[in-house]
């Protein structure tokens, strides 16, 4: 069983049950898990505060009390073995001993790595991946290329996916994710996203005079 806060969730054979343990144990049936997928996957997003199920190839989310949360699901190239979550990352394990990796929030592809009859993965320290065969272990590590990736980002104006990896880059600092997030304001800006842009000004906190000047 794999345990969150007061709720636990637990994967059958052909069906996901989430258990609220309070005064009493409500088990609900979530839905029928895929007919591609041999062992069910959950796995748990802590930063979004979500549970994500895996059914054939997809990935659906939902809050941890049941709640379907708008996050659009993550579709993988085939029904994953296991999936493991590094932020922002989603890494699957899948067939022939292939990893993918995409981002939850857009749902991306970033990357596919082949690996030599991969048969197991395990998330390590923040930005590192585990991924082993019955020889073998390798080391999937993000650190060295996050604070390029997110220059790139920022370039090619990804601002979304550019604030999580600044989020998690100790050589960017708190100032530089703010001058990220003040760049993303700039930009919804410009296409006229007045409440996207509000929204960013205020975990910022810009002033109100700061903000007068972009209207004039």
């Amino acid at each position: 069983m794999n345990q969150l806060q007061e709720s636990g969730i637990y994967g059958g054979i052909s069906i996901f049950k989430d258990l609220k343990m309070e005064d009493a144990v409500n088990v609900k049936k979530l839905f029928d898990i895929g007919s591609k997928t041999e062992n069910p996957v959950i796995i748990g997003l802590p930063d979004y505060k979500q549970i994500a199920y895996c059914r054939d190839n997809f990935l659906f989310f939902q809050e941890y009390y049941g709640t379907v949360n708008p996050i659009s699901e993550v579709k993988f190239s085939e029904a994953p073995l296991n999936i493991v979550y590094d932020a922002p990352y989603l890494l699957a394990l899948l067939g022939k001993g292939k990893v993918e990796i995409r981002s939850v929030r857009p749902a991306t592809h970033i990357q596919t790595v082949q690996l030599n009859k991969a048969m197991y993965i395990s998330t390590g320290l923040r930005g590192t991946v585990y991924v082993g065969s019955n020889s073998d272990v390798w080391l999937l590590d993000s650190r060295p290329q996050m604070k390029n990736n997110v220059e790139r980002l920022v370039s090619e104006k990804q601002f979304e996916l550019a604030v999580q990896l600044a989020e998690k880059c100790d050589e960017i600092g708190d100032k530089g994710v703010m001058d990220i997030k003040r760049k993303a304001a700039f930009n919804l800006f410009c296409q006229r996203k007045f409440d996207e842009w509000l929204e960013i000004h205020a975990q910022i906190k810009t002033g109100r005079f700061q903000l007068l000047n972009y209207l004039q």
